[in-house]
């Protein structure tokens, strides 16, 4: 019987948190959000800039495989499609619609799309 009425107070207590508390785990993860946030977002533009190397050194492989057999420069990355030398054209890791790649017709140097400013 003691022990219901003990195992009854126990129950009847507190229920939930206090605003103190809630306000202090709410600081706690704003505190973690600022520290985290950051660095996801450089990992995010590192990433971007890494594909955006190895979408380089694609078009470059396939542009000199292209001067190889044909005796002279693709006149753009479409062309190395069109002719099966790439498999999908890469585009802009960082999605604008407007830039893409580039190649020299000339020197058959790829230009890639330059990492936004802002």
């Amino acid at each position: 019987m003691r022990m219901k009425k003990k195992l009854f107070k126990i129950l009847r207590g507190e229920r939930g948190f206090s605003l103190i508390e809630l306000l202090i785990v709410i600081a706690i993860l704003a505190v973690l959000a600022l520290l985290i946030i950051p660095r996801l977002t450089t990992t995010l533009d590192d990433a971007k800039e890494s594909t955006n190397a190895a979408n380089v050194k694609l078009i470059q492989s396939a542009t000199e495989r292209f001067h190889f057999d044909k005796g002279r420069f693709p006149t753009s990355v479409d062309e190395l499609k069109t002719e099966n030398y790439i498999d999908v054209v890469p585009t802009d890791p960082w999605e604008r619609a407007d830039k893409g790649y580039s190649i020299n017709q000339i020197t058959g140097i790829v230009e890639a799309p330059e990492k936004p400013t802002s």
